[in-house]
């Protein structure tokens, strides 16, 4: 590589900065690369336009590989490539692919995590989330407890009366551990966005847990199935 280098540097200017960069590097390259070369005076497009001028007259050759446009100086008047200068050559360009590869792969990775946190609700959000669940919960045990005062100010309830309460029960139940569950949920993700435990960013946040408020979900225990009656076996006289 480094008599082709050297030999390279000995050809005389063709008074074209660009012909005269791609004769120097005599490898192949991008039109981005060839932009990033001369450090902004030459732009991408700009840079491609004047390689496929070149390429028409000769000047220049292209070949477009895995969507990869390379350009690189015509070899007309030199000696063709040795198999090993040859391979080489390809070994290059299969490592320029895996650069790009692992480029495109990095990009798409830092993409899918900037998605990630948009979808992530705010401070504000987790807090209001957070009161409407006390809120939730307040309501539900003050009608839980107007129930219960109906139904001990009324003698023994009814199997249907019971049976209300029951249900009534388990929907407030199901509607405070709901809350609570996505609440947690959401507190989990922005936990793990800061990286912080669930408890150390409520803190942070100034939250408080339910439990400190004398509401335990294990006071909610679910309520178990009546038992099924069994048949009665008839006696025989």
């Amino acid at each position: 590589m480094g008599a082709s280098s050297t030999a390279a540097a000995a050809v005389p200017s063709s008074g074209d900065g660009l012909l005269d960069h791609l004769r120097q590097i005599s490898a192949p390259t991008t039109a981005q690369a060839i932009a990033d070369h001369f450090k902004g005076q030459l732009a991408r497009n700009e840079a491609e336009r004047r390689c496929s001028d070149l390429v028409a007259k000769g000047l220049v050759a292209t070949r477009e590989s895995a969507k990869i446009k390379l350009f690189w100086a015509s070899q007309r008047d030199v000696v063709a490539l040795s198999d090993r200068e040859a391979q080489e050559l390809d070994r290059e360009i299969a490592e320029a692919k895996s650069q790009l590869l692992a480029h495109q792969a990095e990009v798409a990775r830092q993409q899918h995590a900037l998605k990630s946190i948009q979808n992530q609700r705010s401070p504000e959000e987790v807090r209001e989330a957070i009161t409407s669940a006390r809120l939730a919960v307040e309501a539900a045990r003050d009608e839980l407890a107007a129930l219960h005062k109906q139904a001990g100010g009324s003698g023994p309830m009814s199997e249907k009366e019971e049976e209300q309460v029951k249900k009534e029960y388990t929907r407030m139940r199901k509607l405070y551990l709901d809350r609570r569950r996505t609440c947690l949920e959401v507190l989990g993700h922005m936990g793990d966005a800061e990286g912080k435990s669930t408890k150390a960013l409520m803190e942070s946040l100034g939250l408080e847990q339910d439990v400190e408020y004398g509401c335990d979900p294990k006071d909610f225990p679910p309520l178990a199935d009546p038992p099924r009656a069994r048949p009665m076996v008839g006696v025989r006289r």
